[in-house]
């Protein structure tokens, strides 16, 4: 009977598309929905790691492990709103601030490999099925969580394909460095150093992108850097329109509406360009990303930010290549001390 199965699978793995299946494990919440939630209530900003395991038949063993910024909203009637690269992603909290979402592959397309996802989407597994569970504490500030969970697609009742998941969050509702000194509370500007370079003026700057200086200045920016992630705050996120990108793992697109630039002193000239994409929704990047190899232009290319470097930030509608959807506008510059 073992051998009829076996041969039953590997007929439907060549032939039968429509016999696969998919089921997932480890992914139910044990979380319930609150209706007194209003001390955990806020916006955490923070990272989220993931590592994936894909296991298919006949291809092989498969990990990949990553990390992206990640912003939750908790309301203060027990929801939990989790946006990873512009993907949002309910779930809830009780009156403890146990939280808790469920998450398929493709919510968190943005932390799997484009490897990983071809060998599910080849072996006919639905990447819409819950493959797993991001649960944990609210604590404020603090807002923590593990990733867990296991997918597995199957032909013929032959399994041809399992995903394993595990990984941490960690977020936070108020910006620290790593001194537990605030860099920049959500509503204020950045704190400036004395001596730092001076006469800064957008007008001067050499524009290693698109020249956005004449770009009309629509919204007050603020600055928040800790734990990891960096978090240039305005209304723009909403207010902007976007258009349609190509994600970087080719497998689908996404929707973006700004540009966070930099704005560097070197060899008395300051510079500044776009180093990061920001989906609609999403203000957060990991801070690693403001560096040189996401800038790509010289002089900044080789460009890492030290501790107690001045710059300047700011946001811009889509400004890095073509303004795909000819909409200028910008924030303010905010000047930052590096951490």
């Amino acid at each position: 009977m073992r051998y009829l199965k076996t041969a039953l699978g590997l007929i439907c793995i060549s032939v039968l598309a429509g016999c696969a299946s998919s089921s997932s494990s480890g992914v139910d919440l044990t979380v319930s929905r609150g209706d007194a939630t209003g001390r955990f209530a806020g916006t955490y900003n923070g990272t989220i790691s993931l590592t994936s395991t894909a296991d298919v038949v006949g291809q092989g063993v498969a990990t990949d492990s990553r990390v992206e910024s990640v912003s939750l909203r908790v309301t203060d009637d027990g929801l939990v709103f989790m946006t990873v690269e512009g993907v949002v992603i309910s779930g809830v909290v009780d009156n403890s601030g146990n939280w808790g979402v469920q998450a398929s592959v493709d919510d968190l397309r943005a932390l799997v490999s484009q490897k990983n996802l071809s060998l599910l989407q080849d072996a006919g597994c639905s990447l819409g099925t819950k493959a797993a569970r991001i649960q944990g504490q609210i604590n404020p500030p603090s807002m923590r969580g593990s990733v867990s969970g296991t997918l597995k697609c199957k032909r013929a009742e032959v399994t041809v394909a399992t995903l394993n998941t595990t990984g941490n969050l960690a977020a936070s509702s108020q910006s620290t460095a790593t001194t537990g000194t605030a860099i920049a509370p959500s509503n204020e500007t950045a704190p400036i150093t004395p001596g730092g370079p001076q006469d800064f003026d957008l007008n001067k700057a050499v524009y290693l992108h698109t020249n956005v200086s004449g770009w009309p200045e629509t919204h007050e920016l603020t600055v928040e850097i800790g734990g990891g992630v960096i978090c240039l705050n305005g209304g723009f996120t909403t207010d902007w329109p976007a258009a349609e990108i190509d994600h970087t793992s080719g497998q689908y697109t996404i929707q973006v509406n700004a540009n966070p630039w930099v704005f560097v002193f070197r060899d008395g000239q300051w510079y500044g360009g776009t180093w990061e994409w920001f989906a609609v929704g999403n203000t957060c990047k990991p801070s690693r990303n403001v560096e040189g190899g996401h800038i790509k232009q010289p002089p900044l290319a080789d460009w890492t930010p030290v501790p107690g470097e001045t710059v300047y930030m700011m946001v811009a509608s889509i400004s890095r290549g073509s303004n795909l959807n000819n909409y200028q506008a910008r924030t303010n510059a905010v000047k930052v001390v590096w951490p």
